[in-house]
């Protein structure tokens, strides 16, 4: 198969040599342009240097080219293939003499033309380059590639009026084409010339009056030069050539949003979800900018709810239409109606693992944990490799309260979470409060720690962490710090104030301990049994037993069990008992 790859390489070289020379008999005699080569040696030597290239032997390669032109000086095809090795390899100077030599030996062949045009713009000799390619449009006129190229190099060499020339002589050949009016309204739009670079964009309307496009880039065109109502009168045009056109109304609805005119904006944004013309995900990509809008400003969330009625009405076949909707749900803070749109959604298409990530978060808040716990598992068997479906499963299981089943399940998500070690963190919380409710608690203490050594500043482990090491009274030097920082991070939280509370309550300095319970309880606590009950405790020490019962009872109302009863009855604090 290399042979015959070979063999074709060297056919396209010989081509592109000079059409007055002969090659020896040994080669194809059916080529036109063939190798004037004085000795089969010669050939030999030269065929040896295009295979070097050809398999990556660059130095090789190099070396039997200059070769063969150190035996034969006019030796234009090797001349020209080392022209190209150097720019291949970026040595330009070396480049540009060897194209020299190709194009002076052969005037007439145009590939030597274009090697050299090439290879004086790399050497950033740019009019010269496009002087060459103006030589070759002079020979070959029906090459339109060769005007484009000319005034591609006119341009980069700033002379954007012989660029304009070779345009008009080009258009002149073959009429109005879309690809040379946009050539000339970008070379007009550098000019500073918007009216000239608009005039090319209305050739272009004039040649198809009702295609959409046009008008939105004369429109675009207007708009970003400072010339609003053109702009505007622009898209009054397109309504009345194309009226209900969706793609108009998608160029309106993008230029009143950059307008800041929200009435105009909603307005024809509800055109594009109502066009029949326009593709789903064209219209949730335009509604996208109102739900982007709505994010800041809450009071549009009603507007994109609307939307998405309309939306789903439309396109009732579209899961992300169901999608969608969800999220303006889940901002709406409607967690039922969202989580339902998630389902929908993924009973037509379930390989969008974003909408899943959304569901499981919905069903966390509303503490569904049976159908978290479904979903996660469904999803687990369509996205094995991602960690989060592990990490709401083993939470689903420890919410039902079957602990061995989310142990396993969140220690599988461990490694598959991979960099991440944030929700690696969330892991090994995670273990750490389970393991402490079925009272395992060294490992549950070995989970807390390798959870703050992945993220040391997680005031919530530091919390829940501190209080649980509290409740068993041990290690309360290293509870107090880790509260103490957790109350600095995040500040004015009645759960954490409430923990470093308790701690100070177990080193038996109550007189702090009652001056955090009240911080916690005037900091939204006032229904929380758990401090309520704490701040009981802390006035029996501080000999206040009447304010102790009355806590006791109103801990009771709210909830509060344990040895609740108890302490109301007998007016006296009894520890809980925590087995280690």
């Amino acid at each position: 198969m290399k042979k015959i790859y070979l063999l074709i390489i060297v056919s396209f070289i010989l081509n592109a040599c000079s059409s007055n020379k002969k090659i020896n008999a040994t080669t194809n005699a059916s080529t036109e342009n063939q190798l004037d080569v004085k000795s089969s040696d010669e050939q030999k030597l030269f065929l040896d240097a295009i295979k070097a290239y050809t398999l990556g032997d660059i130095p090789l390669a190099v070396s039997k080219l200059n070769e063969c032109v150190r035996n034969n000086p006019n030796n234009d095809a090797a001349y020209y293939q080392l022209s190209k090795i150097y720019i291949e390899t970026q040595k330009y100077e070396p480049a540009l003499l060897f194209a020299k030599n190709a194009a002076k030996l052969d005037k007439q062949n145009k590939w030597y033309s274009v090697q050299l045009a090439e290879a004086l713009a790399f050497n950033n000799k740019l009019p010269d380059a496009a002087a060459v390619y103006e030589d070759l449009i002079s020979k070959y006129p029906e090459e339109e590639d060769y005007y484009l190229t000319a005034a591609y190099l006119f341009q980069k060499g700033g002379k954007n009026d012989e660029a304009l020339r070779l345009f008009n002589k080009l258009e002149q050949k073959k009429g109005v084409s879309e690809e040379l009016c946009l050539q000339k309204q970008q070379v007009f739009l550098r000019m500073g010339k918007v009216d000239l670079a608009a005039a090319e964009l209305e050739k272009l309307i004039s040649l198809n009056p009702t295609e959409v496009r046009y008008y939105g880039m004369l429109a675009e065109l207007y708009e970003s030069n400072n010339k609003p109502e053109k702009s505007m009168e622009t898209y009054e045009r397109l309504m009345k050539v194309s009226p209900g056109d969706g793609r108009g109304y998608v160029s309106m609805t993008q230029f009143y949003l950059r307008k800041k005119d929200y009435p105009h904006f909603y307005e024809t944004l509800t055109k594009c979800i109502e066009s029949n013309d326009l593709p789903a995900d064209v219209k949730i990509g335009m509604l996208g900018l109102l739900i982007q809008q709505a994010v800041i400003d809450s009071s549009k969330l009603n507007d994109a709810y609307t939307l998405s009625n309309l939306l789903v009405a439309k396109n009732s076949k579209d899961a992300r239409s169901y999608a969608i909707r969800g999220d303006i749900y889940a901002q709406q803070r409607n967690t039922n109606k969202a989580i339902a749109d998630y389902k929908q959604s993924l009973q037509i298409e379930t390989k969008e693992f974003g909408v899943w990530q959304q569901l499981f978060f919905m069903l966390s808040d509303a503490k569904q944990f049976d159908s978290l716990e479904f979903y996660s598992n469904k999803a687990i068997q369509l996205f094995p490799e991602q960690a989060l479906c592990y990490y709401f499963n083993g939470f689903a299981n420890s919410q039902l309260k079957i602990y061995d089943k989310a142990i396993k399940t969140l220690k599988r998500g461990i490694p598959i979470s991979g960099d991440n070690s944030a929700l690696q963190a969330q892991f090994y919380s995670s273990l750490g409060d389970i393991y402490h409710t079925t009272k395992r608690h060294n490992a549950s203490d070995s989970a807390y720690d390798k959870a703050l050594e992945l993220k040391p500043d997680d005031a919530f482990v530091m919390n829940n962490y501190a209080y649980y090491l509290s409740v068993r009274n041990t290690k309360l030097d290293k509870a107090e710090l880790l509260s103490k920082k957790s109350n600095i991070i995040q500040q004015r939280n009645a759960s954490f104030q409430d923990t470093y509370g308790w701690i100070l309550f177990q080193q038996k300095n109550y007189f702090e301990a009652k001056t955090w319970l009240e911080k916690a309880y005037y900091n939204g606590a006032e229904k929380n049994p758990t401090i309520l009950e704490h701040l009981g405790d802390v006035y029996f020490f501080l000999k206040d037993i009447t304010k102790a019962v009355d806590f006791w009872k109103l801990a009771k109302q709210y909830g509060a069990t344990g040895k609740i009863d108890k302490k109301i009855a007998d007016s006296q604090y009894y520890e809980e008992t925590i087995e280690e």
